[in-house]
């Protein structure tokens, strides 16, 4: 992940609500684009330790998968304006493919994501009931 850092850094980067974003370059590889999206949804993800911290045990879980859902939706965000920046590339078919593939693989996490904390939410209704 390091790697992916320096080369961000050394490359200008547009900054939005703390997002890397894909800059504007004559050449990009589809490789960085979905690293710049991994780095995106890792610096969501670093956040959560530091959030979630302290809580008890079921009130953590829950927490960890709220920012965890907050960062594949970062992530698609990112690997939607990568899909823009498609055509810049050597193979620009190949490239929409691949980032095609990743975005629906961060949709269906995000559906399974909502899926679980439906069903979390549902069950501590349920128990709160019982009591």
């Amino acid at each position: 992940m390091t790697v992916v850092k320096n080369y961000l850094n050394n490359i200008q980067i547009k900054k939005v609500n703390e997002l890397a974003v894909v800059p504007t370059l004559a050449f990009m590889t589809v490789p960085y684009l979905i690293k710049t999206a991994i780095f995106a949804y890792n610096k969501t993800i670093s956040k959560s330790h530091k959030a979630c911290s302290g809580l008890l045990p079921g009130d953590k879980v829950i927490c960890m998968r709220k920012f965890k859902r907050d960062a594949i939706v970062d992530k698609l965000g990112v690997l939607r304006k990568a899909l823009s920046k498609c055509g810049q590339t050597k193979d620009p078919n190949s490239c929409k493919e691949k980032i095609t593939d990743q975005i629906r693989t961060a949709q269906f996490k995000i559906k399974v994501l909502n899926d679980i904390m439906r069903r979390t939410a549902r069950s501590a209704v349920k128990n709160k009931e019982i009591k």
